[in-house]
């Protein structure tokens, strides 16, 4: 298991050639000049190539919407993905902030990886926004926008701040489904990457393998295989992974009260960087 895995990984990425990789289509819903859309696509297009180191080639084409924001308070105040028919991503963003702050800030990231995965309902939102919000700090270091260390120190910031915005009792997954009562997001959030980090550092030490080449995998074969709930997609990333560890932390982390401990699996990814596919 500990060779077959990655070898059928790499020949899975080798049949995937440069042409077949993600295809953006831009769309303007208000006037923007044409300094500040080259801008723009150059951010997404970004993104899009550090997910694309982590990953490999995305095998998709995907619609980028954008919206104009004024006063926002930052560079990206809002955004949001929807996958009907197509993978559609819209972005709010106020011009008034440089393409320095822009690469600093998290969403683009975050709603790119969104992206990768199938809509899986309201009891799933912990899982995809956890998935995203594991992934952004990473994409952001493949990208050499920041250093594994200021990765790993923005990981201890939102788990912290996560663990300290209630409730408390309620797990995760509970959480999941009234969030949008609480107000709970960033508890949800990152304690969807606790599990998504709980499940990483598994795979490593018993497996030898890494989330992303799981995610790998799951991104070239079964995006559109009628795959809507986290019982399902569970299980797909089980058998791609030839184990158990997405289904055995889902019950160890995000199911338990109160938050999922941490401070062990963020050691260990300190240590432990991804080894990226493509520079």
């Amino acid at each position: 298991m500990r060779s077959v895995i990655p070898l059928l990984l790499s020949i899975t990425l080798a049949g995937f050639s440069a042409s077949l990789a993600a295809r953006p289509f831009w769309h303007w819903q208000d006037n923007f000049s044409t300094h500040d859309k080259a801008e723009l696509k150059s951010w997404v297009l970004r993104a899009s190539d550090g997910l694309a180191a982590l990953l490999g080639p995305l095998p998709f084409d995907y619609h980028v919407f954008f919206h104009l924001s004024r006063n926002a308070g930052e560079p990206v105040p809002w955004a949001n993905t929807m996958k009907r028919g197509t993978r559609d991503v819209h972005f709010h963003v106020d011009m008034n902030y440089s393409m320095s702050e822009f690469e600093q800030d998290w969403t683009a990231p975050h709603e790119i990886t969104h992206l990768v995965f199938p809509y899986l309902g309201d009891s799933g939102r912990w899982f995809a926004e956890g998935i995203a919000s594991y992934f952004q700090y990473q994409v952001m270091y493949a990208n050499n926008i920041i250093s594994w260390e200021e990765a790993i120190r923005r990981y201890d910031e939102r788990f912290r701040k996560a663990r300290a915005q209630g409730p408390t009792n309620l797990s995760i997954v509970e959480l999941s489904e009234v969030v949008s009562k609480t107000g709970s997001y960033v508890r949800m959030y990152w304690g969807g990457a606790a599990y998504f980090m709980d499940i990483d550092q598994q795979l490593h030490e018993k497996h030898d393998l890494r989330l992303h080449d799981v995610i790998s995998l799951f991104m070239q074969c079964c995006y559109g295989n009628g795959i809507s709930s986290v019982k399902q997609i569970t299980a797909k990333l089980n058998k791609l992974s030839n184990s158990t560890v997405f289904t055995d932390s889902l019950q160890s982390t995000v199911s338990k009260k109160p938050f999922p401990e941490t401070q062990v699996s963020l050691s260990w990814l300190a240590k432990n960087p991804p080894e990226l596919k493509q520079e």
